[in-house]
């Protein structure tokens, strides 16, 4: 539900209300300023949470569905965190440079 309010509504997105509010200004984290535009993340955001809801679907007749659908976004989350590179991203630009 956090990452379906966030896409639409990006004051409502609970964890940037969390760095921008309480772990930024105390010090705990350390901004890595990037200039980018909020769309591609927005879009990424958009479908792992529409991804997580099929699978959360899934998790009771079938668990093992579920999960498996679970782990890809789970491994394009630590890509992203872990070498910068945003898979959601790049799909969003992907489509974005399909002709018309």
């Amino acid at each position: 539900m956090v990452l379906l309010l966030g896409t639409f509504a990006p004051q409502l997105a609970l964890f940037k209300q969390l760095y921008f509010k309480v772990l930024r200004p105390r010090g705990i984290v350390k901004p890595r300023p990037v200039q980018d535009r909020p769309e591609p993340h927005n879009f990424a955001q958009g479908m792992g949470r529409s991804r997580l809801a099929v699978a959360s679907l899934f998790l009771v007749p079938l668990p093992v569905v579920g999960l498996a659908l679970r782990s890809p976004r789970r491994r394009a989350g630590l890509h992203k965190r872990a070498f910068g590179f945003c898979l959601g991203c790049q799909i969003y630009y992907q489509l974005g440079s399909l002709p018309d």
